[in-house]
């Protein structure tokens, strides 16, 4: 069996046990329409796929996704700092200081780091910010970094 078909199936199976279980917890127990034996078959599928492993990594995303999302809510959060504050931030726990006393991104260090628990590095000026991940090879200024800008 393929990698992408062994993927695909754990990925089917769990989709498939998650709604059976926001189904149950949403109805009930007594109303769920999946009884044991549809999630016997599912299971002994999935299980019977090699390299079958139960593990977070399998749906978590990738660094560079995830970077990607965080950028994206910092971008929000110093605009909405800006909007609130009437400048830039200084820095960006500024901006998770903010958060903490209106709160809309909890007060996580996680924001300040990218998806390979990398700074960020934040630089504002008079009317544009940037926020610029050093990317996959862990140096600023090359090719892979992923940046914002505003504007």
């Amino acid at each position: 069996m393929s990698a992408q078909t062994t993927k695909s199936l754990k990925l089917a199976a769990a989709l498939f046990v998650l709604a059976a279980c926001a189904s149950a917890s949403k109805d009930g127990p007594q109303s769920s329409s999946v009884d044991s034996d549809t999630l016997g078959d599912t299971s002994r599928a999935v299980a019977d796929s090699d390299a079958f492993s139960d593990r977070i990594s399998d749906i978590r995303p990738s660094p560079h996704t995830s970077t990607q999302e965080r950028l994206s809510i910092l971008r929000d959060e110093i605009l909405r700092y800006r909007q609130l504050r009437g400048e830039w931030p200084d820095s960006l726990h500024d901006v998770l200081s903010l958060s903490a006393s209106e709160p809309s991104v909890p007060n996580s260090g996680r924001w300040l780091k990218d998806g390979w628990e990398r700074r960020f590095r934040y630089r504002a000026q008079r009317e544009a910010f940037e926020v610029r991940s050093a990317g996959g090879d862990g140096s600023f200024e090359s090719a892979d970094d992923i940046v914002i800008r505003v504007p």
